[in-house]
């Protein structure tokens, strides 16, 4: 019994010791998410897959294609409207 208090002691004790508030990283230090950073820094992947704090955000940037534009049916419009007419019939 006294060995499985001590069992359960230690699993608390750990927990604990992760699950407190770090200080906010700094630029090029490890991160986990963007809440890990300092304020004007984001998490992100850098070209060895390590994740750190930075402010370069250009690999965030999406390479893939979205989806294609709704079909709205109506034509699209070669010109502006006049000034003074505000497009409206």
């Amino acid at each position: 019994m006294r060995s499985l208090g001590a069992v359960v002691l230690a699993v608390v004790v750990s927990a604990a010791a992760c699950a407190g508030k770090q200080d906010p990283a700094g630029a090029g230090q490890d991160c986990y998410r963007d809440e890990d950073c300092q304020t004007g820094l984001v998490c992100v992947a850098n070209a060895s897959g390590n994740r750190v704090c930075s402010k370069d955000v250009k690999s965030l940037e999406s390479m893939v294609d979205g989806p294609p534009p709704a079909d709205t049916g109506a034509a699209p419009t070669a010109t502006a409207p006049p000034p003074g007419a505000g497009g409206a019939p």
